[in-house]
């Protein structure tokens, strides 16, 4: 055995070696998620046993690599010349270099063998400007010359990665033409989870042994970490392949970190210091195993509280006997005893007599139908059983004998729960009872229903049934009563029925409706040859899924327009796009034309109808596959995306001369000296959930001290105030910007001894819990000092109360148009904000709401899904003020918004990088713009005239629209030199479809965020009765109370069970939209979906023009 060591500029290593002959060592090395991977290194080369790493090299040595007999004669050149700007451009990984080695020695070159000394540091990067950040004193910018030009994918590179897909379109099993390099630039642009899905037989021999080996070394070992690199890191704790106890100390420190490690194993509670655990992480614990609730029991009995013990009864009924008897006591609403009876079965002998009254019954089957069954027969009266069968009640057995008896209570029972007819004797079937099962919108009951009824109702009798209940199908109607119309009916409903049309009466017409549903193109084969033609299939190819197209293809071939029909299919994904490629059913002239397609998308850049930017589209509607309503609108964003690759946002180089000045400043020692003011100032005011403020003595500013919370690391904490002073002291950027910025003071860490006793309990009161820290047997706390106006901690969605009683809704408005068009400002400079609403980095779940999800999942284009909480938490600490927008320090730069944006419903590689990377920018762009719609619907709802057919509001939501698209649009494109688009243009509309759009929009938005009536009472017990004319009321609440919304606003829809508040509520918050549906305000989200894609497209002719 020799000890060798391997030195970075930050520490040494020793490692153990295995000599296995003269020139060959085994060395286990352990990394640093603790796995030991033994890796074999063929002649150091070098006497002094060292090897020399650069200083970017990770400290877990993810360099080494394992042998491989194909690779051996290029491993210890690699491990010893492993290097950034010393190999060549394409040596960031094995393979490439490999490619790179072979060139060199067909060119007479020759490498190294000897072990280099570390190379010097990057002397172009000035050092002189990293200071004390105490008294944010000025200090030179950085000059142009020391930031890295925008990451672009240059045209050499595309030229590479066009050539490879020529001979992916080229390839076929009998002859192979992708070759290393070419399998290169198709991982590059790729990733291997999509090349690894091609056939192997398109590969040559070295490229598909190259292939293997990769595929092989991404299975056995984990994946490369930086061990800096907070990204990388969080995807690995997402997947659970990594153990909290293995992550760096700062990581282990951040609560984001914490909370997904509890996700993972209640166990990681062990390893949080005892005061820094707090009662979320134990409730995520609970919910993750019941055994923390016993450990935090013991150690944190201060955080056990009615939400944790509800978590802990779902798991278990016998925990009932863990949760403390003053939590029981204190539980007025018996909420835990009704988790007990929801969540488990034969638990009523563990309730008290005294709890069970008719009130927590009603309760329960308010909840449960079939609770009905543990009820006492002295509570079932008609309005508890009715309440039951309108939950979901699944026979009439739990009914009490003298209420099934009665014709008139089953109609209104059968009415409410169709599904009960399949339960009820035959006897008791008669015809009223039968017709108002059929007639109710849910339910699958006519084979319940006896033959008789069927054969004497009359054409007109299903015609009806259809219109009403999507589960009519044409089987259910006798063949000598069904019509033409039974058959369009059915299949708008369901896809599947063509298969029941006879083929002489399946039309085109009904076909392309049936192709409107997923998975629906395997029955039209079955159609008849004029119907399944290629005209039909360009008409409807974005209704095609990839894995129809193997049926489409020998059709389209005939055509010999195979390419242009198919080319919407390659913006899709990158999936679509090697499936087109690799086709053994496409000829290769084809295919060739599609490869060109997939670099020059704008040659194929889908136009939607502009009408449907304002078609009336009802949010309830849901297609029985899949489930929600399309955004037609997706499509276009995603071609715009696909041709961006070559360009980035506007103004990028401002935004990398931000982001690395302050990751340069971020070395910077906190001030000992405590500001003035936080010593000799008054009582202060609290603001928001750390800080406070005191007037200023001597302008109209105030001064704040916002606290470092426990959840933040130190650089995360700094960035704020750093991304301030250099916006300040940067003239390009801050005559920009129109919102009042903060002037940042000062960053003190000071002792908590010297603020007075009411300071010190102000402190320990905040929402967020503050970072105290130990040291010396001192306390101290970490404060940024800064000036800002008294507006600046209003909150967007509250309107302010003058002195005359008045109520002042202007000023909020202009700050969401100050937020606006900064908004806009950032983006164009690449830096997307990713707090402006608090449910956009939501991590109790390690997941995010997103506008533009499906282009994130494997959906097809589907319409946004509801938003929780609106009036809540999911928009109350907006980072949207008065003074505009706020904490700019929340960013993340293009060109790292894909390794940053981790969340578990984001699938990393549907989409090539360059799009991917295009489509989050565009993605914090409409969040953007949702936003400030948001909170203003939030900040006008409370107004007497807020209603969905009054003229003066109409005109109100449709000016603040307007306002809020154009700022966003002055925003992005401020800095050209050429006057910026107007709002009409850059949708591609003219003036009378604009106006259709706002005036659409405003409606729809004033019809779904306006009070419901008697919404507070509603909402705080939803099981009371409503008042007998509710259904009178102009709101969807009341309109839904006769199972349809307005018929003004969607003429055409479906019939709806749905009610208001249950239906519309998730943890008894208002959500915009039902339950795992749509959010319903269909036209906003299209208008901004078409304005992201016009801005975006808008950049990309910019940049083409000035390029050329």
């Amino acid at each position: 055995m020799i000890t060798f060591r391997l030195e970075s500029e930050h520490k040494s290593v020793e490692l153990i070696c295995h000599q296995l002959n003269r020139s060959e060592y085994l060395i286990d090395l352990k990394e640093s998620y603790g796995k030991i991977i033994r890796y074999k290194v063929h002649n150091f080369g070098n006497e002094t046993r060292i090897i020399h790493f650069h200083r970017f090299v990770p400290d877990s040595i993810c360099g080494l690599q394992k042998v491989n007999p194909l690779h051996q004669s290029y491993i210890e050149t690699f491990l010893i010349h492993k290097k950034q700007e010393q190999v060549t451009p394409h040596s960031n990984n094995y393979n490439d270099w490999c490619i790179d080695t072979e060139k060199s020695q067909s060119s007479g070159k020759s490498l190294s063998n000897t072990v280099d000394s570390p190379p010097s540091k990057n002397s172009d990067l000035d050092t002189s400007h990293c200071r004390t950040l105490s008294t944010f004193q000025p200090n030179p910018l950085l000059s142009s010359k020391e930031v890295p030009k925008a990451p672009r994918y240059d045209f050499e590179t595309m030229s590479e990665t066009k050539t490879a897909l020529e001979h992916l379109a080229k390839s076929n099993k009998d002859h192979a033409h992708i070759d290393v390099p070419d399998l290169n630039r198709l991982l590059d642009f790729y990733g291997i989870y999509h090349v690894s899905k091609l056939p192997q037989e398109l590969f040559s021999f070295t490229a598909s042994r190259q292939l293997q080996y990769l595929q092989t070394k991404e299975a056995e070992s984990m994946p490369k970490v930086d061990a800096s690199e907070e990204a990388s890191l969080k995807k690995l704790l997402l997947k659970n392949q990594i153990n909290f106890d293995a992550l760096p100390s700062k990581f282990q420190r951040s609560r984001e970190f914490r909370i997904i490690a509890c996700n993972n194993d209640w166990q990681t509670l062990k390893s949080i210091p005892v005061t820094e655990v707090d009662p979320q992480l134990c409730k995520i614990a609970v919910q993750q195993n019941s055994e923390a609730f016993k450990f935090i029991k013991e150690k944190w009995p201060q955080h056990i509280d009615l939400k944790m013990c509800l978590l802990l009864l779902k798991k278990d009924s016998s925990n009932l006997n863990l949760i403390p008897n003053e939590i029981l006591e204190k539980d007025n609403n018996h909420q835990l005893y009704q988790c007990l009876c929801l969540n488990h079965k034969n638990v009523i002998h563990l309730i008290p007599d005294k709890v069970k009254t008719y009130d927590f019954f009603y309760k329960l089957v308010f909840q449960q139908g079939n609770l009905l069954n543990i009820c006492p027969n002295d509570y079932k009266d008609e309005t508890m059983c009715l309440c039951a069968c309108k939950s979901g009640l699944s026979s009439t057995s739990y009914l009490p004998d003298e209420l099934v008896r009665g014709e008139q209570f089953l109609i209104k029972a059968i009415t409410c729960r169709p599904y009960l007819l399949h339960t009820l004797s035959n006897e008791l079937k008669t015809e009223p009872i039968c017709k108002a099962a059929c007639m109710s919108p849910s339910g699958t009951i006519f084979e319940d229903v006896p033959i008789k009824f069927r054969n004497n109702w009359s054409r007109e009798d299903y015609t009806a049934f259809i219109k009403s209940n999507d589960f009519t199908f044409i089987s259910h109607i006798p063949e000598n009563k069904v019509t033409t119309e039974h058959y369009k009916l059915a299949c708008e409903h369901f896809s599947e029925e063509l298969k029941s049309v006879p083929p002489d009466e399946r039309t085109p017409e009904l076909c392309q409706i049936s192709l409107r549903h997923p998975a629906r193109l395997k029955m039209l084969p079955e159609c008849p040859e004029k119907v399944l033609t290629p005209d039909f299939i360009e008409q409807n190819i974005n209704y095609i899924r990839e894995d129809e197209l193997d049926l489409i293809s020998p059709i389209l071939e005939k055509s010999g327009r195979s390419a242009r029909i198919l080319s919407p299919i390659l913006l899709r994904s990158s999936s679509s796009q090697l499936h087109l490629l690799s086709s053994t059913l496409l000829s290769s002239q084809t295919k060739l034309e599609l490869a060109g397609f997939i670099l020059k998308p704008e040659c194929s850049t889908l136009q939607v109808p502009n009408t449907l930017l304002y078609e009336a589209v009802s949010p309830l509607e849901q297609p029985r596959s899949y489930g929600g309503i399309s955004n037609p609108f997706l499509s276009e964003l995603l071609s715009t995306a696909n041709s961006c690759a070559h360009v980035s946002p506007i103004n990028l180089n401002l935004g990398q001369k931000l982001s690395e000045y302050t990751s340069l400043q971020k070395s910077a020692m906190f001030s000992s000296n405590p500001p003035e003011t936080l010593i000799t100032g008054k009582l202060p005011e609290v603001c928001g959930g750390r800080a406070f403020r005191f007037k200023d003595e001597v302008s109209e500013n105030y001064h704040y001290f916002k606290f470092k919370k426990k959840s933040e690391t130190e650089e995360e904490f700094l960035t704020e105030g750093l991304t301030y002073q250099y916006i300040e002291r940067s003239s390009e950027i801050s005559q920009h910007l129109k919102s009042t910025l903060p002037k940042p003071m000062n960053v003190s860490k000071i002792k908590l001894s010297i603020l007075n006793s009411s300071l010190k309990q102000m402190i320990e009161q905040f929402d967020d819990e503050v970072e105290i820290e130990a040291l010396g047997g001192e306390q101290y706390v970490k404060v940024f000092h800064y000036s800002a106006p008294k507006g600046y901690t209003y909150y967007a969605h509250t309107a302010l109360k003058n002195d005359d009683t008045t109520i002042d809704y202007s000023a909020p408005k202009q700050g969401l148009y100050l937020a606006s068009h900064d908004i806009g400002v950032l983006a164009s400079m690449g830096l997307s904000l990713t707090s402006l609403l608090p449910v956009w980095h939501s991590t109790s779940q390690s997941r995010r709401w997103m506008i533009f999800h499906s282009f994130f999942s494997d959906l097809d284009f589907l319409q946004t899904g509801v938003f929780d909480k609106w009036l809540s938490s999911g928009t109350d600490r907006a980072d949207i003020g008065l003074c505009g927008i706020r904490d700019v320090g929340d960013h993340i730069l293009f060109g790292r918004l894909r390794n940053n944006f981790v969340c578990n419903n984001h699938n990393p590689y549907i989409h090539n990088k360059h799009t991917q990377e295009w489509l989050i920018h565009a993605n914090f762009l409409g969040e953007g713009l949702l936003a400030t719609h948001l909170l203003a619907a939030r900040l006008l709802r409370n107004k007497d005239y807020y209603h969905y057919k009054n003229e003066a509001a109409i005109a109100e939501i449709k000016e603040l629209i307007e306002m809020n698209f154009s700022e966003l649009i002055l925003g992005y494109f401020a800095h050209s030199t050429r006057p910026a688009p107007s709002l009409q243009k850059i949708m591609n509309v003219n003036n009378e479809e604009l106006q259709n759009w706002l005036t659409r929009t405003a409606q729809e938005i004033l019809y779904w965020t306006a009070k419901q009536p008697h919404e507070e009472e509603l909402l705080t017990n939803p099981t009371q009765t409503k008042p007998e004319n509710y259904q009178n009321h102009d709101a969807y609440a009341s309109h839904l109370e006769n199972d349809h919304i307005s018929l003004e606003l969607y003429p055409e829809q479906s019939s709806y069970n749905f009610r208001f508040p249950a239906s519309f509520t998730a943890q008894d918050e208002l959500m915009l939209g039902t339950r795992n549906s749509n959010l319903v305000l269909i036209s906003l989200i299209r208008g901004i979906t078409r304005c992201v894609t016009g801005i975006i497209e808008h950049n990309r002719k910019s940049q083409t023009l000035e390029n050329s």
